[in-house]
């Protein structure tokens, strides 16, 4: 039972970094903070996390799970019934337009701690882990629907996602148009099943 409450606080902790990060940004995480925003005593936050960026490396794990776990349900629907571009997708942009909706400073939070790995090498192994369970995922789908190169077109569509996601962050009207943003992603989908030159 200790074990269960240990990790339920260690889980608070990571959840209220990547609530800081999201509404105020990586400069304003201290163990202090931190700890106010999770309602644990500051003892706590240095027991479980050593340093800023241990903090970071498990948060940026964290702030990644639920939409990775989104993805695995959308992969196993793709595996289960015929795989077609329009339903790809359609499917894509349902989940982005989800985690803009409903995750956004996480979102927000996520990117900013990509961008910390890029200036603090202990965190490039986290980041990339990320990366490439996203990669993994929609490999799996390219693959289903035929794709020549599952891999590669997986990194180019993980690409365009990320950039989608980042132009609505900063966008006036941060809100997809599902409809339309399935459409665009029907092209460019359908473009990377052409034939390789």
């Amino acid at each position: 039972m200790v074990e269960v409450r240990n990790e339920q606080r260690r889980k608070r902790i990571m959840e209220a970094t990547v609530r800081i990060i999201g509404r105020e940004g990586p400069g304003s995480v201290t163990h202090r903070a931190v700890a106010a925003e999770a309602g644990v005593p500051l003892a706590a936050t240095t027991y479980y996390f050593a340093s800023k960026e241990a903090l970071f490396n498990e948060a940026l794990t964290l702030s990644v799970w639920s939409d990775l776990a989104e993805l695995e349900v959308l992969a196993r629907s793709m595996a289960q019934s015929p795989a077609s571009v329009e339903a790809f997708a359609q499917s894509i942009a349902v989940f982005l337009a989800a985690q803009l909706r409903r995750r956004r400073a996480t979102i927000v939070a996520q990117y900013e701690l990509v961008l910390e790995a890029a200036r603090h090498t202990s965190m490039r192994a986290a980041a990339r882990a990320s990366t490439d369970a996203y990669v993994r995922l929609c490999e799996l789908m390219l693959e289903k629907i035929g794709s020549a190169d599952p891999m590669g077109d997986a990194h180019l569509l993980v690409a365009l996602m990320d950039g989608l996601l980042l132009d609505q962050l900063s966008a006036t009207k941060s809100q997809f148009d599902v409809d339309a943003l399935a459409q665009q992603l029907r092209r460019f989908i359908a473009g990377l099943l052409l034939a390789p030159i």
